[in-house]
């Protein structure tokens, strides 16, 4: 009985629990010259193995009227996620300012897979870019800082922590151990 109790506290004492925690890492730009894309490289650390992610991309685009067709591509690491205008299926919290300019939001599931190749490195790329349709201003849609082009990344992933043993653990595995040592004299 004694040998099981050791087993089971040195056991218990050696394990040391984890637990996971949802960390949004965040970015967002403006547009500053005309035909700007976006690059935003997001430190993700101490991603939890096994774990998917999520994102949030939101951007604003200033439009031609005959040219809001695959506005923005959207590229993470490497793999392209698609082309979005104001009226593709994905999008929502469609926001018309005026001009054809649009403000609108794209979310993703990122599988555990994905998520843990985009961050072995500990970062993970998102890539923003506008078709040449979309420009700051001085343009015949009479552009505003209120409606240029604007790109911001939400990134969610679980983060481990690692959660120290509490003292009275060690506490109670030492006087479980000095119990059996005592008995066995």
């Amino acid at each position: 009985m004694i040998k099981n109790i050791l087993a089971l506290t040195s056991l218990l004492l050696a394990i040391n629990t984890a637990n996971a925690a949802h960390i949004t890492v965040s970015a967002s730009e403006n547009q500053s010259i005309d035909f700007q894309d976006f690059t935003f490289g997001l430190d993700a650390n101490h991603h939890q193995s096994g774990s998917a992610s999520f994102m949030t991309v939101t951007f604003q685009s200033d439009l031609t009227a005959n040219a809001t067709e695959n506005t923005t591509s959207i590229i993470v690491d490497g793999d392209d996620y698609g082309s979005f205008n104001n009226t593709s299926a994905q999008v929502y919290n469609v926001v018309a300012w005026s001009n054809d300019s649009y403000l609108m939001s794209v979310d993703f599931f990122i599988n555990s897979q994905s998520t843990a190749n985009y961050l072995s490195d500990g970062r993970v790329n998102v890539g923003v870019n506008f078709n040449d349709a979309s420009y700051t201003g001085g343009d015949s849609n009479e552009s505003s800082w209120a409606n240029s082009p604007y790109a911001a990344v939400d990134f969610t992933y679980n983060q481990s922590a690692v959660v120290p043993v509490p003292t009275a653990a060690w506490l109670f595995g030492s006087a479980i151990l000095a119990l059996a040592v005592i008995r066995r004299r």
